[in-house]
């Protein structure tokens, strides 16, 4: 097995206790793989300084039907328009 360290994370706050204190360091491993559940999961949030970090509860499958395109979601900053 192949481990490449792509970069390292220390956690900032106690949310993943008792598994990980606050001040471990998480290595990341950026390789594209399915997600499952029970395994931790780091991203980034747009407007935010510090990456999130989370154990998966559950996954779901996502289905696209090719005859109906997904649709589009409003923009949070679009206020609704009064019919």
């Amino acid at each position: 097995m192949q481990f490449r360290l792509h970069d390292c994370l220390p956690l900032h706050s106690g949310s993943m206790e008792p598994a990980f204190q606050r001040g471990d360091i998480l290595f990341l491993d950026n390789q594209p793989t399915r997600i499952n559940v029970g395994e931790i999961v780091v991203y980034n949030v747009k407007g935010r300084d510090v990456p999130i970090v989370h154990r998966v509860l559950e996954t779901h499958e996502l289905y696209v039907d090719p005859l109906r395109p997904p649709r589009v979601p409003c923009s949070p900053c679009t206020p609704a328009q009064p019919r």
